[in-house]
């Protein structure tokens, strides 16, 4: 592959995994396809945890795009951003629960 082609792979595939595992995150845990609602085996973290279940999303969404295009930094810069990812969600959770 090219340079550029390189390059452009990594801006797509960057702007979707974390954008999909924030979407799938809140699919699965906030709407009625919630997986703690429709199975017993699920009501557990980090099933039923919004920030926990997305920041597994995250790095394995960045995991499998990393094994795609065989660039590790990219599974590492992917882990770091579904860390922070995580703790901004969970800030926002807290804040939830005092209110």
């Amino acid at each position: 592959m090219s340079m550029e082609t390189l390059e452009f792979t990594h801006i797509i595939l960057s702007g979707c995994c974390i954008p999909a595992a924030l979407y799938l995150g809140w699919l699965l845990t906030e709407t009625r396809y919630s997986l703690a609602a429709k199975r017993r085996l699920f009501d557990r973290k980090p099933f039923s945890c919004r920030p926990c279940l997305t920041f597994h999303f995250g790095w394995i969404l960045s995991g499998l795009a990393a094994l795609v295009i065989d660039d590790l930094p990219f599974f590492v810069s992917g882990a770091i951003a579904s860390f922070f990812v995580w703790i901004v969600l969970e800030i926002e959770n807290r804040s939830k629960i005092k209110k």
